[in-house]
């Protein structure tokens, strides 16, 4: 059935609706964005959405995304009656007269959010071109050169990797053939446009993927981690880097609903996005992608927000100029990483080997991986936006998550029905501990195993 035969069915629906008084709702004027989720109807069926968008409807807000993965409906708000909107939606019932119940389970925040919970709009630094053919200082660190040389057909073949970002420059060089679809989540965008217009996303397309050239080709670019694993450009953060939380579960909705069509190939979901707070309805979709045979999700633990909108967070990927309004004293590791057991967090290194004032820090980060740095200025090299074959540098613990994807799709094309724990375990276990600047170790309830070793992780993989 189709979107717009779905909303007509709303006509034939009763939704009994009761007004309740008072005003416990304080919304921004900033933000009318919400997430409505429902209870005692199912919005995968035809009637259940249709009840729920007459719930909507009534309450004179307008759809904004179904997210029917979660039984949740986003939403805008009127400017004019916020809180009268909120209550005829926490007042509304539906069912059977004799058997109504209230249809509104919860209505969360539709939070906006940067790269990694950063405050600043994401910035890649321009490289001058043309880029000699090489692995970076970030693929020496974790062991690509050995790997390379010892199993050169170790290259993430037959793994997907979804890249939840800004999209991915769909005709760069080393991109392109790996390319095999993707899907643009934001709201009242085109689906199919998941060009990328920041630059963000195709570095980490380039961390994870870039092509390994053959001479007389193998003369400009770099190496992905995997170069032979497939790419999905999944776009839920706009040119600034910038995206809300219903974009970003909507790309998750469309993961889900892309595995469960390509059941028999492993699929790495990387995402370096990051919000300060749990959400239920973020916390169901990643737990319905935990649960999905085949399915490992690897997040970026996120950076430190800076203290105003003029200060750089101290090596993110980030220009000058007013950002998302944040609080400098939260500290802790960014959700979806914060998902202990259901997603794997990373941290980051500089090329130094030490840890970053940057990258954030707590229980959840399993392992660290190269993110590069703004203050000693050695950064990531990766591929990026531009009217030719580019290259940029960029830091922070997005790129560091891109590493660990890629070391995930080689683990997953040796052993294709790894668990999240498996990979966790192998990745924890065949880590390189890292030591402080004054040589003492780095505490592991905070900073996790160290940084991965993927030739040591191949080596134990292999049969």
């Amino acid at each position: 059935m189709t979107h717009m035969a779905r909303i007509s069915l709303v006509v034939c629906i009763l939704v009994s609706v009761i007004l309740i008084g008072g005003g416990a709702f304080v919304a921004s004027a900033q933000n009318l964005r919400r997430i409505v989720t429902f209870q005692g109807i199912d919005l995968t069926t035809p009637l259940g959405y249709a009840t729920a968008l007459g719930v909507v409807t009534a309450s004179g807000s307008s759809e904004v995304h179904d997210l029917s993965l979660v039984n949740a409906l986003a939403i805008q708000l009127p400017a004019n009656n916020i809180n009268g909107a909120l209550n005829i939606l926490l007042s509304s019932l539906c069912g059977p007269i004799t058997q109504q119940i209230k249809c509104v389970q919860d209505i969360a925040n539709d939070t906006l959010s940067m790269v990694d919970g950063g405050s600043h709009p994401v910035c890649i630094v321009p490289a001058a071109y043309p880029v000699p053919e090489r692995d970076t200082w970030g693929m020496q660190h974790i062991g690509m050169p050995a790997v390379r040389q010892q199993w050169p057909g170790s290259q993430g073949k037959g793994v997907q990797v979804a890249i939840l970002d800004t999209g991915i420059k769909v005709n760069h060089s080393e991109l392109w053939p790996r390319i095999t679809g993707g899907y643009n989540a934001r709201a009242w965008a085109n689906p199919s446009d998941y060009q990328d217009d920041n630059g963000h996303g195709t570095h980490m397309a380039g961390i994870i993927g870039a092509d390994l050239k053959a001479p007389p080709l193998g003369t400009s670019g770099i190496i992905g981690v995997a170069p032979k694993a497939t790419l999905l450009a999944v776009k839920v953060l706009d040119r600034d880097g910038a995206g809300y939380l219903s974009d970003f579960i909507n790309g998750l909705q469309w993961v889900y609903g892309y595995k469960n069509g390509n059941n028999g190939t492993p699929l790495v979901v990387s995402m370096s996005v990051g919000f300060p707070d749990d959400s239920a309805p973020l916390k169901k979709a990643i737990q319905k992608l935990f649960n999905t045979s085949g399915v490992i999700m690897v997040a970026s633990a996120g950076n430190r927000c800076a203290q105003s909108p003029d200060v750089d967070e101290g090596g993110g990927d980030n220009c000058q100029g007013p950002g998302v309004v944040c609080d400098p004293s939260r500290t802790t590791v960014k959700y979806p990483a914060a998902y202990q057991g259901w997603v794997i967090a990373v941290g980051a290194e500089d090329f130094y080997g030490y840890i970053p004032d940057y990258s954030l820090a707590g229980p959840q980060v399993d392992v660290v991986a190269p993110g590069g740095s703004k203050a000693t200025g050695i950064r990531i090299l990766s591929t990026t936006i531009g009217p030719v074959d580019s290259y940029g540098w960029g830091s922070g613990t997005s790129q560091a998550a891109a590493h660990v994807a890629g070391a995930v799709a080689l683990a997953l094309e040796l052993q294709p029905g790894l668990s999240l724990d498996e990979v966790q375990t192998v990745l924890q276990t065949t880590a390189t501990s890292l030591v402080d600047p004054l040589g003492q170790p780095y505490p592991k309830n905070t900073q996790g195993e160290g940084l991965i070793n993927v030739d040591d992780m191949v080596q134990e993989l292999l049969p």
